[in-house]
């Protein structure tokens, strides 16, 4: 089976992922969730801006593909009300009345830790407050993900988010879990540990909640 993480976009494999997003959004689509394919980052991140609608509250997950794609500086300078986790004069205290808010906003964006191919969304937190806003609050949720997070089965799916999702976001954070360190999973119960919440989104009661936006290059982690 095709695994996009390991190619970088020849025209092939363009063809390919793109065919394989188109697949997933059958499968969400079945699934009582939205999806939307596109060829470049620009018209993804423009996409996602036009389903936002002015003056809305927005909430945000912790996503390396939301800032490849520019929408936490699209929001912040635009007309909205935005619960902004990442601000550095926040101490520890303020920064989680920020994500508290954030649960309830009119519109939550994320990046997805894996998706698959027949539909299901895998995440891993270290403390909820993101897979918290995409099963229940916001009134909106809207999941970036580049093709290079689509995978076959579930359990492939887990195995992504251990054994490359969370090494390299551990590194990128600067934690010290033993999994940063070597770069695999250790299922280790250090203090740092990201892997304290598993969820699995297996469909949606609202058929207008949920909505993943696919783009053709490879994103975030």
């Amino acid at each position: 089976m095709l695994t996009i993480d390991r190619y970088n976009g020849t025209p092939a494999v363009k063809r390919l992922g793109r065919l394989l997003a188109e697949q997933t959004i059958k499968a969400l689509q079945s699934r009582n969730m939205n999806g939307l394919y596109f060829d470049t980052k620009g018209e993804a991140a423009q996409a996602v801006m036009d389903m936002i609608p002015e003056g809305s509250s927005v909430g945000f997950g912790g996503s390396v593909t939301l800032h490849e794609l520019g929408l936490y500086e699209r929001i912040l300078k635009g007309p909205y009300q935005s619960f902004n986790r990442f601000d550095s004069t926040l101490t520890g205290p303020q920064r989680l009345e920020v994500q508290r808010h954030a649960l309830l906003a009119d519109v939550f964006l994320s990046g997805t830790n894996a998706i698959t191919s027949d539909g299901r969304l895998i995440n891993i937190d270290g403390t909820g407050n993101r897979v918290a806003a995409l099963l229940f609050g916001p009134r909106r949720v809207i999941v970036a993900c580049g093709v290079n997070k689509i995978v076959h089965g579930l359990e492939s799916a887990i195995s992504r988010v251990k054994e490359r999702a969370c090494p390299l976001n551990g590194d990128r954070l600067g934690l010290k879990t033993p999994c940063s360190i070597t770069g695999s999973c250790h299922e280790c119960h250090h203090e740092q540990r990201m892997c304290n919440l598993l969820t699995i989104i297996e469909g949606q009661k609202d058929p207008g909640r949920f909505t993943v936006v696919f783009v053709g290059e490879n994103l975030g982690f």
